[in-house]
């Protein structure tokens, strides 16, 4: 549940990348909750937080939030033809093998 809360924070800061330049955390957890889940707790979303700072997938500064290049990248090449929650399943995988991709690098 975690990793899948993990990669939903992803998304939802990619697609609001689409629609304000630099989200904060607070429109991230809207929209993930809005989007995506309604019922997970406080915990599971700050720990979801703090794995993708600690791993370097999020970066925050002065609450402004901004996925590693490499995931952006990715999500603008492949999904942004293709990204609606009807293929949800889909596009968290490529972020999934793609953020693995990434953390081997390091």
């Amino acid at each position: 549940m975690q990793d899948r809360v993990s990669l939903l924070i992803v998304l939802s800061t990619l697609r609001l990348h689409k629609e304000i330049t630099r989200p904060n955390k607070q429109e991230i957890v809207n929209y993930t909750l809005s989007e995506f889940i309604n019922n997970i707790s406080e915990e599971t979303i700050e720990g979801s937080f703090n794995q993708l700072i600690g791993k370097g997938i999020i970066n925050c500064v002065d609450d402004i939030f901004e996925v590693h290049l490499g995931v952006r990248h990715i999500y603008v090449e492949i999904l942004q033809y293709d990204d609606t929650n009807e293929n949800l399943d889909e596009t968290i995988a490529i972020l999934d093998k793609r953020i693995k991709d990434i953390e081997k690098l390091d």
